[in-house]
């Protein structure tokens, strides 16, 4: 059975590094999941565009994208560039929820500063 009949939304789960698949598969079954490696060419975000449209056309529901990414320059501009950029070649509009790396995170869970780069954050130490 389809997982995704009858569920209020259509999630995918995408994420800055590509080391970090295997924790993504681990907690997330059955969820499409994206690495980006970093900054992903035209074609990678011009392809889960046109596959965010088949999935809006097959289910019928909003579609919301969680994205978890380093909380530092690079890491604001990627996510930024892959929104608008995939937005711009979706025919459907999506949620793009940046669910972490964030500054509130940082702080509850203690997430040391890049020592060489002041106020930069990353996932690893």
């Amino acid at each position: 059975m389809d997982k995704w009949i009858g569920q209020p939304v259509y999630l995918e789960c995408w994420f800055e590094a590509r080391a970090m698949t295997d924790q993504f598969k681990h907690y997330t079954k059955h969820i499409t999941l994206r690495p980006m490696g970093g900054q992903p060419s035209i074609p990678y975000k011009w392809q889960a565009a046109q596959e965010l449209v088949d999935a809006y056309e097959k289910y019928r529901v909003p579609i919301v994208i969680l994205y978890f990414g380093d909380l530092d320059t690079a890491g604001e501009m990627i996510s930024g560039v892959i929104a608008r950029d995939v937005q711009n070649w979706c025919k459907v509009e999506f949620a793009f929820i940046r669910c972490g790396l964030n500054i509130d995170q940082v702080i509850r869970y203690s997430v040391q500063e890049n020592p060489e780069k002041p106020g930069d954050y990353q996932w690893k130490p």
